[in-house]
């Protein structure tokens, strides 16, 4: 609150590494991270399921009311246990790398993402960056 910024010419550059939180996900550690940029890895691909109970690997906006431009939410496991990850659309709109790559998502797939640690009513990772994991 109340803080400044002040550009510097000539001044170095600075870029943020995520912190990696896959090991945190179900603990009650991981909330010590809310609002910084993380990663996780190794995450695979689980279906989501729409208000009719049609299965995707991905849906626009919570529920699958939505279309392209909305808010993507898809699901992911590691270590048995499964969680949704949010692309924002008002951060991350339809013509951005990360929302044509949960686009092409498909279930079984395996990923890694970053992006910041959210929450609401539990851990809601707001994902900026995905790619194919090694």
């Amino acid at each position: 609150m109340d803080g400044t910024f002040e550009f510097v010419d000539d001044g170095d550059t600075y870029i943020a590494e995520a912190l990696d939180v896959t090991d945190l996900l179900g603990t009650d550690a991981l909330i010590e991270h809310q609002n910084e940029f993380v990663s996780f890895t190794g995450l695979t691909v689980e279906p989501s399921t729409d208000a009719n109970g049609n299965e995707a690997a991905f849906l626009y906006n919570w529920d699958g009311s939505g279309e392209v431009g909305n808010d993507l939410y898809f699901n992911v496991s590691v270590n048995g246990q499964t969680y949704n990850f949010c692309v924002e659309s008002y951060l991350c709109g339809a013509d951005t790398e990360v929302y044509k790559a949960v686009e092409a998502l498909q279930i079984g797939d395996v990923i890694n993402a970053e992006g910041f640690l959210y929450w609401y009513e539990g851990v809601n990772p707001h994902i900026t960056a995905i790619s194919a994991a090694e």
